[in-house]
């Protein structure tokens, strides 16, 4: 609880950040699990969209297919 404090942009640790705990996180779909789910099933692209280019998906995609690229030479 020392560390990721101290690194985080906020100077508070991601999971407690504005006193909601882990809802914050995911506060985007909607204010409510009803309003996420709703927002899951019809808006399917918008999730992709916001995931991949605004939440930097893209990059961990490309890193983690960088590692299986590297597989074959080792064989």
């Amino acid at each position: 609880m020392i560390i990721m404090p101290a690194l985080s942009p906020t100077g508070e640790h991601n999971m407690l950040n504005k006193g909601i705990g882990q809802k914050g996180r995911y506060t985007w779909l909607g204010s409510s699990t009803k309003e996420a789910l709703q927002t899951i099933f019809t808006r399917p692209f918008y999730i992709l969209q916001k995931v991949i280019f605004e939440m930097g998906g893209a990059l961990y995609v490309a890193l983690i297919l960088m590692i299986f690229l590297g597989l074959p030479l080792l064989g």
